[in-house]
């Protein structure tokens, strides 16, 4: 763990913590969720071999287990690219290994199995660059799921096939809005 990261821990509150944790409820699942995940085991009958997720995750919430969930609903196997690791400001405030705590923890309580979890530089002028960190530590991958229009651009561009997964209350769960809901509350500067 970096110094910035073991900071940020300890300067959350134990509030801002359990906000955090509250945020994801691994036991919950809509009908509308259920019915694409449904209608995505149909469209890939035959699993894709592997393929990636990739988010920022500042901070993981509802939507995103949701896109995890479709993934492994469509891939044998796939991993989480956990990107803008080069990055710390307001947008994006929790280091990768507070990110990644995070997502282990809820993914271990949905029953969710990933490959493995990575960390992505930003490369916001080089997708070749951006690209070949990914087969670095992944591999080769099949697909992309997610609903990113920058990611699925670079990832269509490099002929990698994108799975689309709908974007799940969006006005409620986005980034943007839960740090600002934390700043409201006071568990971010």
């Amino acid at each position: 763990m970096h110094e910035g990261e073991s900071r940020l821990q300890t300067s959350l509150s134990q509030e801002a913590l359990n906000f955090l944790n509250q945020l994801v409820q691994p036991e919950l699942i809509t009908q509308e969720q259920k019915d694409i995940l449904d209608k995505l085991k149909k469209q890939y009958p035959v699993p894709l071999s592997t393929s990636i997720v990739i988010g920022r995750f500042q901070p993981f919430h509802p939507g995103h287990l949701f896109l995890l969930r479709c993934a492994q609903a469509v891939s044998q196997k796939f991993a989480i690219g956990m990107g803008s690791v080069n990055r710390s400001d307001l947008n994006n405030p929790f280091p990768f290994s507070f990110r990644e705590q995070l997502v282990r923890r809820a993914i271990e309580k949905a029953g969710i199995s990933v490959y493995k979890i990575v960390p992505l530089n930003d490369y916001p002028d080089d997708n070749a660059l951006w690209l070949q960190q990914i087969r670095d530590q992944v591999g080769p991958v099949e697909a992309v799921i997610g609903n990113n229009p920058r990611v699925n651009g670079i990832f269509r561009d490099a002929k990698h096939r994108v799975v689309e997964i709908p974007f799940m209350d969006r006005e409620h769960l986005e980034g943007t809005t839960i740090r600002e809901d934390m700043r409201k509350r006071g568990f971010l500067p």
